[in-house]
């Protein structure tokens, strides 16, 4: 099975969520961290290393949401919003590819939405960082059409290693859940 390392900001919701999956057989390691900020996530992949040493699978669900159009988001609540929503899966995946690069292979899973496609009514804030996770991504011409459920494509220029982003807003299943898979968690809107 997977060893699994979750982080987020709530140290009782990360304890209570890996004594869940360590009553399931499951190794978990938790560690508490504010994913906006560089440095944290730095931290957060040194004790990943320490404790599983490689990732092969990364779980970008950090998110929140916020009630409201474009005239009632204030410009506090919508920076926000970017920087747990966008800013958090940029900085983990700039963070976590070089070492996937390194091994030759990895997955990087962001969980996007389909507000990010169309937006959805009284969640602009929410349906602008969902785009922009769409969109953190490299153009290839082997990937599905994005208005498909979900679709990967090459964090790195066609030829490099196989290290493949996915992007998932409806379910997704992982197929082989035999690997060192990191679950990004975030906070409660």
């Amino acid at each position: 099975g997977a060893h699994i390392g979750i982080t987020g900001r709530s140290t009782q919701e990360l304890k209570a969520l890996q004594k869940e999956f360590r009553s399931m057989g499951v190794r978990c390691e938790s560690i508490v961290a504010d994913l906006t900020q560089s440095e944290a996530v730095e931290q957060v992949w040194a004790q990943v290393t320490q404790a599983f040493g490689h990732v092969d699978i990364l779980v970008n669900n950090a998110g929140i949401g916020l009630v409201g159009d474009v005239e009632k988001t204030s410009d506090e609540d919508f920076d926000r919003l970017m920087k747990v929503n966008v800013s958090g899966v940029f900085h983990c995946c700039k963070a976590l590819v070089p070492h996937m690069l390194a091994s030759g292979a990895g997955n990087i899973i962001n969980i996007g939405s389909v507000a990010g496609l169309v937006g959805i009514e009284q969640r602009f804030a929410y349906s602008a960082t969902k785009g922009a996770v769409v969109a953190i991504r490299s153009p290839s011409s082997d990937s599905k059409h994005p208005s498909s459920p979900s679709y990967f494509v090459p964090v790195t220029k066609k030829g490099d290693p196989g290290v493949h982003v996915f992007t998932a807003r409806e379910g997704l299943t992982i197929a082989d859940p035999s690997t060192h898979l990191v679950v990004m968690d975030g906070e409660e809107a």
